[in-house]
Order: C-alpha cells, then structure tokens, then sequence
C-alpha cells in the first residue's frame, strides 16, 4: 500500500511523500513537469487535522501544571508553553507532509486563484 493518495490532475502520475518534505512550496510533477498547488479544501483539511492533534496535547499541560505547583508556577508555566510552541512547530513540518499525502488534492497552478481574487465558495 503506497502511503502518499497525491495524483497529478493532469497525467494521473503518483506524487512522492519524498518531494513534499524536499519542494514543500514549489511542486512540480515527476512526470510531465505541470506546475502543482494544492486546493483550498485540501488545505482547509490539513489545517483542522493539525488543530486536533495540537488541542489533543492540551490535556498534557494540564496535568504537568497541577504537578508542578508551587512557587515556581509561573517559570514552569512558560517553559511549557515554550515547549508547546516547538512541539506545535515540529508537528506541522514533520506530520504535516504526511498528512497532506493522505487528505490532500492538487491542482493545476494555472488554475489555482491568485492572493486577492474571490473563490468560488467566498461569493
């Protein structure tokens, strides 16, 4: 079972997980060279998975704080939350490849909407 369900919508070539890690924002087909974006939904998509999986960890903080009462609260509350912040960082760009390869979608670049324009699900 091949872990990436990215096609290219134009030749229907399988897109490698490799070049999602290595062309995160410039990706281009193996096969026929068409310029790839991924679609809207695909990102929505991407995006709430991640939230889950971050909101998941919330819990953890929780239960560290209660353990570490005392009068070093407030220091151990912002290393956490420091701690927090790189977690989060480390999820999107290890997990967050993986993830798309599995619920994303490309689409041709020519037909991608430009910064400013309104999509059809915005009118």
């Amino acid at each position: 079972m091949q872990w990436s369900k990215l096609r290219c919508p134009k030749c229907q070539a399988n897109y490698p997980l490799a070049r999602l890690y290595a062309r995160y924002l410039s990706n281009t087909c193996p096969a026929c060279d068409a310029g790839l974006v991924l679609s809207l939904e695909s990102s929505a998509r991407l995006g709430k998975t991640l939230g889950i999986i971050l909101c998941a960890l919330i819990p953890l903080m929780q239960v560290s704080l209660i353990a570490w009462r005392g009068e070093y609260f407030a220091a151990h509350l912002l290393a956490f939350m420091a701690a927090m912040i790189v977690a989060g960082a480390a999820i999107g760009f290890v997990l967050g490849p993986l993830i798309l390869a599995r619920v994303g979608e490309f689409i041709p670049k020519e037909h991608a909407p430009r910064q400013g324009e309104a999509t059809p699900s915005s009118r």
